[in-house]
């Protein structure tokens, strides 16, 4: 328009200036297109063949990404659509939406999109690559690429770890020549006792000694044996399931998993899926977790199991109901329980009722006595 209101000037004046500037305008707008093109041809997307995993508020890479072979900078802007699967919730506006990320890349540069942000829940999402657009440096011009990929992406609970302090343990304390207690050979706090008059300050466990009004000190030392705790999941009972209290659950169970482990021991977790099957699965380290997670989530989002859909990458066959009730041992039984309230047990007892909003504020603030 611009172009044709100059023209339009120049020969109803007659001005040459303004001709000049309308030839110079349209001249402009032409090799702003061929550069469009030009700048096409040299953005090239990477999409990994394997499930891509990505853990909230984290930097890692993702195996995704933009990557400019061209010799001139160059603009763009990939759009996606995600949608978590669900084998009983209706889909909806809940489950799927569409990601856009509008960047510059240097030359040779390799841009990665923030999946980590964009991506609203945990879990296994299906993602679709709807179009990748090339832009002069006016934005006035794109050229779309024509792509044509699905894949999918993990995505992993923001990294916490959940405060826990065992109590009435015994061992730890050594005495030397002098007749001071020092922490034996482990410099990490194994367990809790109540203070007694005379052990040194540096020991006192001082922001649960604040929380419950009782001097608590950490004892250290050596353990022989495996320690094991269990967790129970509880994923059929309570409220009515949604993707809020689902991301909830994650985090929180990731958080006690790492907990437990920081602490020495060793977890296992079990739950039932809906054909009535349990699933035990165990953690010694951070690697477990995650594995751990992936399998619960193919058990909640109902995601069949076998060869290349495994996300594990591999079938592991859960048991079958035995013959005793294991839900009632499990109401007795020994270890953590976690159900779909959001509700934290031990042995039975309560420990914490999470909400569901602030769930995060508490993972970081809570220190828990079992």
């Amino acid at each position: 328009m611009l172009i044709l209101i100059t023209w339009y000037l120049a020969g109803m004046y007659r001005a040459p200036a303004l001709m000049a500037l309308s030839i110079a305008q349209l001249m402009l707008f032409i090799g702003l297109f061929v550069l469009s093109r030009y700048l096409a041809g040299g953005v090239k997307l990477r999409i990994p063949d394997a499930p891509i995993r990505v853990r909230k508020r984290a930097e890692d890479g993702q195996g995704l990404y933009v990557e400019n072979t061209g010799r001139l900078p160059a603009a763009f802007l990939l759009r996606l659509r995600y949608c978590y699967p669900e084998s009983t919730e209706k889909k909806d506006r809940e489950h799927c939406g569409e990601l856009g990320w509008r960047e510059t890349a240097e030359r040779g540069e390799r841009i990665t999109p923030q999946l980590n942000r964009g991506l609203p829940w945990c879990g296994v999402a299906e993602l679709s690559i709807k179009e990748l657009r090339m832009y002069d440096y006016l934005f006035l011009f794109c050229a779309k690429k024509r792509v044509s990929a699905k894949l999918k992406a993990v995505v992993l609970p923001a990294r916490h770890s959940l405060s826990l302090s065992w109590e009435g343990r015994t061992g730890g304390w050594e005495e030397d020549t002098e007749g001071s207690l020092h922490p034996g050979d482990s410099t990490q706090p194994r367990w809790l006792k109540k203070y007694v008059p005379g052990e040194p300050y540096r020991a006192i466990h001082w922001k649960l000694s604040a929380r419950t009004d009782q001097l608590w000190v950490k004892e250290y030392g050596q353990e022989s044996e495996e320690r094991w705790e269990q967790i129970f999941l509880f994923l059929g009972e309570g409220e009515p399931w949604s993707m809020q209290s689902r991301e909830a659950f994650y985090h929180i169970l990731s958080a006690l998993l790492t907990g437990i482990l920081e602490d020495g021991r060793s977890a296992m977790a079990v739950w039932d899926d809906a054909e009535g099957r349990v699933h035990r699965m165990e953690a010694h380290g951070e690697e477990d977790v995650e594995t751990v997670l992936l399998e619960l989530y193919q058990t909640l989002q109902g995601i069949p199991k076998n060869g290349e859909n495994d996300l594990n990458g591999k079938d592991r066959n859960p048991e079958g109901r035995s013959e005793r009730n294991e839900k009632e041992e499990r109401m007795r039984g020994e270890g953590f329980g976690l159900n779909r309230n959001l509700e934290l047990f031990y042995n039975g007892r309560l420990l914490h009722r999470f909400d569901v909003q602030e769930y995060e504020e508490e993972l970081e603030q809570l220190s828990l006595l079992i």
